[in-house]
């Protein structure tokens, strides 16, 4: 079991805000018909169009010469260069710190050689990352993902997903980052809050117990069962309804 299955709490009331990550976001139905009406092809021998299509898309945006599609980030170890004479972004969340910065998408992208950008958590895509960079690179990248097993066939409909994502769900992350604000400043008066685009680290005095996360599931709100801080994550799926919710559950749960 992983660490944060093990964490979780199961809710005892219907799930109105889950606040455990922005992994748990859920392709919307415009995403899944993207997905449905994907052209595909095998893209190990690059025929894949839709693949071909976002690689294409995020190297555009972000200045880079060339894009590979990867099932997972871990594989990005074996195409490092020697330290010191490149350097790589991880952009799990590249969107959301640009969005917070307010500057152009390219303008955090230049000061890397590759950089890696999740089409999942914030942006709402069921799997997938983006390997950005020069061109000679990113043929090893593709030779490597192929030997290390990650070569996919006809992946364009996980690749429509991503370029989903891309046309509709990075405007929209200021979104999730107001609500972030809007909880940190609720919770307050009840303990300490570090916040940043749209996560929350939450510690109340003498820190979490088994108590807060069970009080929240009674009330539909999933929190992650740890102790001392809790990470609090807003996301697409988090509406102005679940926001209300879990303010009214906090200060129920610290009475006030």
């Amino acid at each position: 079991m992983n660490q944060y299955a093990a964490m979780s709490t199961t809710p005892t009331a219907p799930i109105i805000c889950d606040l455990r990550s922005d992994t748990v976001t859920r392709p919307d139905a415009a995403m899944r018909k993207a997905m449905a009406d994907a052209d595909v092809g095998d893209d190990v021998f690059g025929d894949d169009p839709t693949v071909n299509r976002l690689e294409v898309t995020l190297a555009v945006r972000l200045g880079k010469e060339a894009g590979v599609f990867l099932r997972v980030r871990e594989s990005l170890r074996a195409v490092r260069r020697d330290a010191g004479l490149a350097v790589h972004l991880d952009g799990a969340r590249y969107f959301n710190a640009t969005a917070a910065l307010n500057c152009p998408e390219q303008a955090l992208a230049d000061m890397f050689d590759s950089v890696s950008i999740c089409l999942s958590k914030g942006l709402s895509a069921p799997i997938g990352s983006v390997l950005l960079g020069p061109a000679d690179l990113l043929a090893r990248a593709r030779r490597w993902r192929k030997m290390l097993g990650g070569g996919m066939r006809q992946a364009g409909v996980l690749a429509a997903a991503g370029l989903h994502a891309l046309e509709h769900n990075v405007a929209r992350l200021s979104d999730d980052h107001a609500r972030a604000t809007a909880l940190a400043d609720a919770l307050r008066a009840h303990g300490d809050v570090q916040y940043a685009t749209n996560m929350i680290f939450f510690t109340p005095p003498g820190g979490v117990t088994d108590a807060l996360p069970q009080h929240m599931a009674a009330h539909g709100v999933q929190l992650t069962g740890s102790t001392g801080t809790t990470r609090l994550v807003l996301h697409k799926d988090v509406t102005d309804e679940g926001l209300t919710t879990a303010i009214n559950a906090f200060r129920s749960f610290f009475g006030g």
